[in-house]
C-alpha cells in the first residue's frame, strides 16, 4: 500500500479519535469544575457549601455593579471576577435555591435608585456624577433583606465569610444557644453612677449574638442549663471542683 495513503489513513483515524474523545469527555464532565487557581479561589468550604444547600427556602441575590466604569480600574474588574464566580458556587450549590442576578446600574436608572434605596454605596468616580456600585443586595421569601454595601478588593480575605454570613441570616435558621462563662468584661461594663465610664462589650460578643442566642453563664454553677448546646469557657481562674464537674 502507498505510504501516502497509509498516512492520510492515520490522519483521518487520528482525527476520529480527538473528536471521539472529546464528544465522551464532553459528557461525562458536563457540569464538573475544576478550580485550578493559587489557594483555590474559587471553590467554597465545606461550610459555606453545606449552608447553601440547606437553605430552607428561596432567596435572591442581586449584584451591583458598575461594569463600564470597572473596565478603567483593573484591580476592581480582576476582583468582580472572583465575587461573580464565587456568587455562582453559591448558586450552584444551592440547587436552585439561590436566584442569583447580576445587574448594571446605570446613572439616573430605576437600577441604581434600587441601588441607593437598599443602603449600597456609590462610590464618586470624578466623572461628573457618575458613581460606581460594587455591591450585593440579598432578600428572602418573607422580605427581609441583607446588604453587603460594597466590595473593598483589600477586605477580599473575608469575601466568603461575608457571603455566608449574609446567606446564613436570610435563611433564617433557629439559633443555636451558647453560653459563655468567663471571668472577662465581654458583655462590657455599665457606666459608673459616680461618674466612671462604661466599656462597651467586646466584638467576639456582638459576632456572635448576630449568628447565636447568647446567655451569660455563672462563673459558679453546680450544673448547665439544659438548653445550651456549646459552653464557651473564657480565661478560667479558680474555678470550683464543682464548676468544672458541671
Amino acid at each position: 500500500m502507498n505510504k501516502s495513503i497509509l498516512s492520510i489513513a492515520a490522519l483521518i483515524i487520528a482525527v476520529v479519535l480527538f473528536l471521539a474523545i472529546n464528544i465522551v469527555g464532553g459528557n461525562a464532565f458536563r457540569g464538573a469544575r475544576v478550580d485550578l487557581t493559587e489557594g483555590s479561589l474559587y471553590t467554597l468550604s465545606d461550610g459555606s457549601r453545606n449552608i447553601a444547600r440547606k437553605l430552607p427556602e428561596p432567596i435572591r441575590l442581586t449584584l451591583y455593579f458598575s461594569e463600564k466604569i470597572a473596565n478603567d480600574v483593573p484591580s476592581f474588574k480582576s476582583y468582580a471576577t472572583r465575587v461573580k464566580e464565587m456568587l455562582t458556587e453559591y448558586a450552584r450549590s444551592s440547587g436552585g435555591k439561590i436566584d442569583l442576578a447580576i445587574v448594571n446600574p446605570e446613572p439616573f436608572s430605576d437600577t441604581e435608585d434600587k441601588a441607593v434605596a437598599a443602603g449600597l454605596v456609590g462610590v464618586p468616580t470624578g466623572r461628573g456624577s457618575d458613581r460606581f456600585y460594587f455591591g450585593l443586595v440579598g432578600v428572602n421569601s418573607t422580605d427581609k433583606q441583607q446588604v453587603i454595601p460594597f466590595f473593598d478588593p483589600q477586605k477580599e480575605g473575608f469575601l466568603e465569610y461575608d457571603i455566608t454570613h449574609m446567606v446564613y441570616l436570610l435563611s433564617d435558621a433557629p439559633k443555636k444557644v451558647v453560653g459563655v462563662m468567663t471571668w472577662l468584661p465581654l458583655e462590657g461594663m455599665p457606666m459608673n453612677p459616680m461618674g466612671g465610664r462604661g466599656v462597651p462589650p467586646w466584638q467576639i460578643i456582638e459576632q456572635m449574638k448576630e449568628l447565636f442566642e447568647v446567655k451569660s453563664v455563672e462563673n459558679a454553677v453546680k450544673s448547665i442549663p439544659a438548653d445550651i448546646g456549646v459552653l464557651m469557657v473564657v480565661h478560667p481562674k479558680g474555678i470550683s471542683p464543682e464548676t468544672q464537674y458541671a
